[in-house]
């Protein structure tokens, strides 16, 4: 991972001159300690004073040190305790966070139909093992919910929900929000929209604020993988922090948002960790939360 770390475009776009500052940087205080050995009086091994002292010592100085590349950022929203973040790797190894799960408006569990690669199929597997089971938490929690009855053949469920139903389910002590961003047609194949994601995104939040508990809240980057929006993952970023910030503003429900981004989906999609880094430190630095005594809302 490292290896594909440094040899990735969008590392050498932002750090080729932080590289060049540590690297003048790291020889200069190498040659300055040498010749201050030397004045002491000291006798250094020739074996030291090579090219190597010189050259590779600073430049692995330089690239495991600050020009390291980063697997996750965080910011602080100025003026709060509200922490935004965002990192590499898998969301099930996150503690003490409340998970999001993206699901499909029919509430459709069957492994035949949900991959098994996908975060909710490697959250039945992780925390229920049987799908049976994720089922009858699922029924309980959408016993009150409004829905639809689909008509025809189809692969899968029939009873189907508004987008952006929420479900909270707590299997082994975890937390999770299985939240409906896509549709499901009859051959079992999921599709959603941009429109689809950010209503999506305002009902959970609401749900959260209403019903959900206060713990940090771990989310994927929703709607990019078997819903096929058309947006890129960077949008998709953006939009889950903004709208985050915006349900903040009403009510503050969580002191921390962490997006993760899949290992392979960084990778595949040359995702620039570096230019989200800039957009949350901007959002973190500018967004003010107006006083509850002039109105709710923000500004930035």
């Amino acid at each position: 991972m490292w290896v594909a770390d440094y040899c990735s475009r969008a590392y050498w776009k932002h750090a080729w001159r932080k590289l060049i500052e540590n690297y003048v940087f790291h020889v200069g205080w190498i040659f300055l300690l040498v010749r201050v050995i030397s004045i002491l009086g000291f006798e250094l091994p020739r074996g030291l004073l090579t090219w190597g002292v010189f050259s590779v010592a600073p430049l692995l100085f330089t690239l495991l040190g600050e020009c390291r590349p980063r697997r996750s950022i965080a910011g602080r929203l100025k003026d709060t305790d509200i922490r935004i973040g965002i990192r590499i790797g898998n969301i099930f190894d996150i503690s003490d966070s409340a998970f999001v799960i993206g699901t499909n408006s029919t509430f459709d569990t069957s492994g035949s139909i949900i991959d098994p690669d996908s975060v909710q199929g490697q959250f039945t597997r992780k925390y229920y093992g049987d799908e049976s089971d994720l089922d009858r938490d699922l029924e309980k929690q959408l016993d009150n919910e409004a829905c639809e009855m689909i008509q025809g053949s189809r692969k899968g469920k029939r009873r189907r929900y508004g987008m952006g139903t929420v479900v909270k389910v707590q299997p082994a002590g975890e937390t999770a929000y299985m939240v409906a961003i896509a549709d499901m047609n009859e051959h079992g194949t999921a599709s959603g929209s941009w429109e689809d994601i950010v209503e999506s995104l305002g009902k959970l939040w609401y749900y959260i604020g209403k019903r959900g508990e206060t713990k940090p809240v771990a989310v994927p980057v929703l709607g990019t993988g078997n819903a096929r929006i058309l947006q890129s993952r960077d949008q998709v970023i953006r939009e889950i922090i903004s709208s985050f910030i915006a349900a903040c503003s009403e009510k503050r429900f969580s002191n921390r948002l962490t997006i993760v981004i899949a290992k392979d989906d960084y990778y595949k999609c040359k995702i620039d960790i570096a230019e989200l880094e800039n957009y949350v430190k901007c959002v973190c630095r500018y967004t003010r939360f107006k006083d509850k005594d002039s109105g709710a809302g923000r500004e930035a």
